[in-house]
């Protein structure tokens, strides 16, 4: 898992330009978790984990499992700018944006209507 993940954040790192780590809890929670899925879910975690983090530093907190997100998601709060940095991050596409944060594409548009963003995706979609 170590080896992977740091695979995962050189590989991320270029899309987001920013030089991401792990830290030492992060890296132990997901070494208990017992994958269901494959690799592309380890990437997927990583993926949101990166996006979301305010910092350089990837703790426990920002690591969301698939099953946290569906089973949390009331309690899973995302600013405007994490909103904006995931519809980066996946190109402006509002499905795969969605489900990097666990939503349906109607809990996703709910969410951009939340924060006026609608406007927004329709300038960057024209480019």
């Amino acid at each position: 898992i170590p080896l992977l993940v740091n695979n995962i954040l050189r590989k991320e790192e270029k899309g987001i330009k920013i030089m991401k780590e792990i830290s030492e809890g992060a890296l132990e929670k997901l070494m208990e978790y017992n994958f269901p899925g494959n690799v592309r879910e380890l990437e997927n975690i990583i993926e949101g984990a990166c996006i979301l983090t305010e910092g350089n530093l990837i703790t426990e907190k920002d690591i969301k499992f698939d099953s946290e997100l569906s089973t949390n998601k009331k309690s899973y709060k995302i600013t405007p700018e994490q909103l904006r940095k995931i519809l980066e991050n996946c190109r402006w596409n509002k499905t795969r944006a969605a489900n990097k944060i666990g939503k349906s594409r109607r809990q996703f548009y709910r969410l951009l209507e939340k924060y006026q963003m609608i406007d927004c995706i329709r300038k960057n979609f024209s480019m």
